[in-house]
């Protein structure tokens, strides 16, 4: 059974409350724990707590509205679309700021905001359009497994990446490539 984690601060410790998630409302998948003593603020994915920092909070934010699309329902398109599995939304949401925290915390870099969408075919994109490159990553499950699959380049084909990586932890090439092309 899926379970979503709702949290609080109490004194100064993080409270979390499991809950099954058929009995929770959406928007305590994400949830901000806000520590005004601290130039952090700690973001709730599924059961995971990640510290964002200030410099982050638009990128948070941007994670947290993309929330909705798990909202839609069948056929959303107007079409065949699929529905948003709120799984494959919460591994999206959690591969895209362990790539930020990672450049953040090792590299002093702030990823550009991607756009968050949904895919006809059940899937989610990550979108990156900015000054000096592109790239598009789409999440999906496949054979069992939650994959990252990309493409970007820095305009008219110059120095294309793409492949496909795991969603369970950061990849340095990828992560390499993201510093080089899309960050602040």
């Amino acid at each position: 059974m899926l379970t979503a984690i709702a949290g609080y601060y109490d004194h100064g410790k993080i409270i979390l409350n499991e809950q099954p998630l058929a009995n929770v409302k959406m928007d305590v998948i994400v949830t901000f724990l806000h520590n005004k003593s601290e130039s952090y603020q700690n973001l709730i994915i599924g059961s995971q707590v990640y510290k964002i920092p200030k410099r982050l909070k638009t990128l948070a934010k941007a994670i947290n509205d993309s929330r909705n699309i798990c909202l839609l329902e069948q056929g959303w398109d107007e079409d065949k679309a699929k529905q948003i599995a709120e799984p494959l939304w919460i591994i999206s949401a959690r591969f895209l700021i362990e790539y930020a925290l990672h450049l953040y915390d090792n590299a002093d870099a702030l990823l550009e905001i991607p756009e968050i969408n949904p895919v006809p075919n059940g899937t989610i994109d990550l979108s990156w359009r900015t000054k000096n490159a592109r790239l598009l990553i789409n999440i999906r499950e496949e054979k069992n497994e939650t994959l990252a699959y990309y493409y970007g380049d820095l305009y008219n084909d110059r120095f294309p990446v793409k492949g496909y990586v795991t969603t369970k932890n950061v990849t340095l090439h990828l992560v390499q490539w993201m510093k080089d092309s899309l960050t602040v």
